[in-house]
């Protein structure tokens, strides 16, 4: 009896010591496991995030050259608009005989 406490003293602080190492080995999995979890939506929501801003960017390019083309026409009918008016007298005429008309019937009253 004597001679077996050593060895059960023994046998009780190896079983703590691979108790200890199964439970160690075991945490690091769990731990790994989650980090790869982590790592994996965070991989997933940098995707979106760049997704989301390509989208942004095209969506701005295309407003951008929306209006750079909307500036264009309307320089191009403001350049226009002036020669048109020149080419049609005739409607100068017509409402300069209007205010004419208007002055003689204000005149003769």
């Amino acid at each position: 009896m004597e001679n077996s406490l050593p060895l059960i003293l023994g046998a009780v602080v190896l079983g703590l010591l691979i108790g200890y190492w199964v439970r160690n080995v075991l945490a690091t999995r769990q731990t790994g496991t989650a980090e790869k979890k982590v790592k994996q939506s965070l991989e997933e929501a940098e995707s979106r995030a760049r997704k989301i801003v390509l989208g942004a960017e095209e969506k701005a390019t295309a407003l951008l050259t929306d209006a750079k083309d909307g500036e264009r026409r309307g320089k191009k009918e403001a350049v226009r608009y002036p020669r048109d008016r020149k080419k049609n007298s005739s409607a100068r005429g017509i409402i300069g005989q209007k205010t004419q008309f208007f002055g003689r019937g204000r005149s003769r009253a």
